[in-house]
């Protein structure tokens, strides 16, 4: 089978029943000389909330999210789409994300906490103070086994509303380029949800709709910065492997991969746009959610304070008035583990 070796694939995942479905943008078949099939042992994670395994939890001493509430740290009723991808495929987790956390602090700082006074880390500082100090010998002799994953869901607009979405995803793309340059071989990116649709903003119509329209031009924006990248290092593909599965990463050795239409040898990395916006909108389609037994999506389970809590957690597409239920996270990793 053949591909081209920079893959960027931006997935819209419609499902059915409990599979996944994705559809990816401008197949077509390229030529590999030398090239395997990426075998990944290790998973590095950048982001905030929707992807922190307990950071904040031991940055604030164990006091926040409230462990009576989030078990383990995690800022909803159980797993987040991390542990759901670590475990299934028995991957090594190194987690870098915490709640609250923007795509850089020196621009707009992200805080968390019970009083939102605990600063956190951002994506670049996550990078530079957290990632590359402690990078071993041997982390970087397995870096074609590591899959890194950049996923910021909007914080940088709470805490400045003044911020452009320019300007978030220069910091997104800064911190992809840095990543490259220390090495990265294989990076997915995901791409932002409807933060409009959480219940914190559900409770005033007009601000609802100013931050839906703010997160479509994030995602529209997303789109522009998976053709800077198609423009660097090539055309979207998704190629079979010698195993007869269809795969997005591969690993080539030191040798060139050359498409169909020229022969321009193409850089040795693999990137992939995980369209969340468009999975979790395919969520909150009736349908689907009388599938997954939910029959709220306006309301959180626990309260803004975090001292009260539902009778059903498992009947709310959202644990609280920023976050989704582990039933979303466990979606969320269906639709990953698809992509791998």
């Amino acid at each position: 089978m053949r591909f081209l070796l920079f893959s960027i694939v931006s997935l819209a995942l419609a499902y059915q029943g409990v599979s996944a479905q994705s559809s990816y943008q401008g197949q077509s078949r390229f030529v590999s000389r030398g090239c395997l099939p990426a075998r990944f042992k290790s998973l590095v994670v950048f982001g905030d909330s929707f992807s922190d395994t307990g950071n904040v939890l031991e940055l604030s001493k164990h006091t926040w999210p409230r462990p009576a509430f989030y078990p383990g740290g995690r800022f909803t009723n159980g797993p987040v789409w991390t542990d759901y991808v670590a475990k299934d495929r028995k991957l090594n987790l190194t987690n870098f994300a915490h709640g609250g956390a923007t795509t850089d602090s020196d621009v707009v700082q992200g805080y968390s906490g019970s009083k939102a006074d605990l600063p956190v880390p951002g994506f670049i500082q996550q990078i530079n103070d957290y990632y590359l100090p402690d990078r071993s010998p041997e982390d970087i002799a397995e870096l074609d086994s590591t899959l890194f994953v950049v996923s910021f869901q909007g914080n940088d607009f709470l805490f400045d509303t003044s911020i452009t979405t320019e300007t978030v995803l220069a910091n997104v793309e800064r911190g992809i380029h840095q990543l490259i340059d220390r090495g990265a071989r294989h990076i997915v990116v995901m791409e932002n949800f409807d933060f409009g649709t959480i219940p914190y903003f559900q409770s005033n119509k007009t601000l609802a709709e100013e931050m839906s329209a703010l997160a479509e031009k994030e995602h529209r924006e997303y789109q522009d910065m998976m053709r800077r990248f198609r423009r660097k290092y090539g055309q979207p593909r998704r190629s079979g492997g010698a195993d007869g599965q269809s795969h997005i990463f591969f690993n080539c050795g030191g040798q060139q991969a050359y498409s169909d239409n020229n022969d321009r040898p193409e850089t040795k990395v693999n990137i992939a746009f995980f369209d969340v916006f468009v999975l979790v909108r395919r969520l909150n389609h009736h349908h689907r959610l009388r599938q997954l037994g939910i029959t709220d999506v306006i309301h959180g389970c626990v309260s803004p304070d975090a001292r009260t809590g539902c009778a059903d957690p498992a009947s709310h597409f959202y644990y609280d008035p920023y976050h989704s239920s582990t039933k979303i996270h466990r979606e969320i990793a269906n639709g990953f583990l698809e992509l791998l």
